[in-house]
């Protein structure tokens, strides 16, 4: 989730706990916070506000970076017909796996295997020309320009073989690695053009997650670190990061970014899948807090208050390193300190407080 919006989401709570424990503070006036003049006290002693507190010790906290993105094949091709003809042959059926050079569609041979044996022909009798013109070149009836020519003639006759072969080769589309075959796009007796899209070949094996990072959150990356994705139906899949943009997205000024996933032992096949993305960047001293327990002070910092052994109120601004969905991770007060988790809406740093221990979890 978006900083900006978790802190706005507190600011509002903050303000409903606010008004919420000031209609408690009027219900439980039965005890009102005032001074209890008895005979140990000292005269005109001020009134002294009473809150709960409880002892806070900060815990290691992994801070992460979290991105909403997707699933999507390691690799994706799609094959094009490189020749001309009518399709004879399917070997796959669309959404099957599909071995490395598999054949995916076979066309018709036509007239190519005539032009092989044709071209074969004219090379054979080219070659022997050639030879003829060297034993004559040898008894000096035949000049370097006639030889030259003869040697042309064999070279170009082995070139338009070689193009009819090459042609041939192309009736026979294969997968280029192995894989699903996602999309076949043809049937039999379909006539396909040079260019016309026939299939489509995905290699889950690994898969990536992908999504888009702020400027704030990239510069907290490296290529080559850890992370891990929750994906649909609470699945986790750990993997590397392996691509991070080096330039932002003109519109929304984000970095495209990519997690590597080993296939295994997680078998997932299906891409698309919602995910939600955690690039772990540091580990934070940090201290575990629910919303109820946060305030403002004058100037509007979102903190904390807690109490020293004095009994004054202290007033701590946070930084949120972690959220999670029953409450967050923060930031900003001592490792070890006593928070005040009822009353602080009716304190201010600097008072002093009467406490008592607030044993509720």
């Amino acid at each position: 989730m978006n900083r900006s919006y978790i802190s706005a989401l507190v600011i509002v709570v903050i303000t409903i706990v606010w008004m919420a424990s000031g209609m408690m503070g009027t219900a439980e006036s039965d005890s009102p916070a005032e001074e209890t003049t008895t005979g140990d006290s000292a005269p005109n002693s001020a009134l002294l506000t009473r809150v709960k507190v409880r002892s806070f010790n900060a815990e290691d906290v992994v801070q992460e970076v979290i991105a909403q993105g997707k699933s999507y094949p390691g690799r994706s091709v799609t094959i094009k017909a490189e020749t001309r003809g009518r399709v004879v042959f399917l070997g796959a059926e669309k959404g099957a796996g599909i071995a490395e050079g598999a054949t995916i569609i076979k066309l018709e041979q036509s007239e190519r295997t005539s032009r092989l044996s044709e071209a074969s022909a004219m090379v054979e009798q080219r070659w022997l020309e050639y030879r003829a013109s060297q034993s004559l070149q040898a008894k000096g009836l035949k000049s370097d320009s006639q030889m030259a020519e003869a040697l042309s003639l064999l070279r170009s006759a082995q070139a338009r073989k070689k193009e009819i072969e090459i042609d041939i080769e192309r009736t026979d589309l294969r997968a280029p690695f192995a894989g699903h075959l996602e999309e076949r796009l043809v049937e039999v007796g379909s006539y396909l053009n040079v260019g016309e899209p026939v299939a489509t070949v995905i290699d889950v094996e690994p898969f990536i997650v992908a999504g888009d990072l702020s400027e704030k959150e990239v510069t907290d990356l490296e290529i080559g670190q850890k992370g891990y994705a929750i994906l649909t139906g609470d699945v986790r899949v750990d993997g590397t990061l392996r691509y991070i943009a080096n330039s932002a997205d003109p519109q929304s000024r984000t970095y495209h970014f990519e997690l590597e996933i080993p296939n295994s032992p997680v078998s997932v096949n299906r891409m698309g899948l919602s995910a939600e993305i955690h690039l772990p960047i540091r580990t934070v001293k940090a201290h575990r807090l629910t919303p109820a327990m946060l305030s403002l002070n004058d100037e509007g910092d979102i903190g904390v208050k807690g109490v020293d052994s004095g009994g004054l109120v202290t007033f701590y601004p946070i930084t949120i390193a972690r959220s999670e969905a029953d409450g967050f991770w923060v930031t900003g007060p001592p490792q070890q300190v006593e928070l005040i988790t009822v009353g602080q809406g009716f304190v201010r740093a600097g008072d002093r407080v009467e406490t008592t221990v607030d044993a509720a979890e």
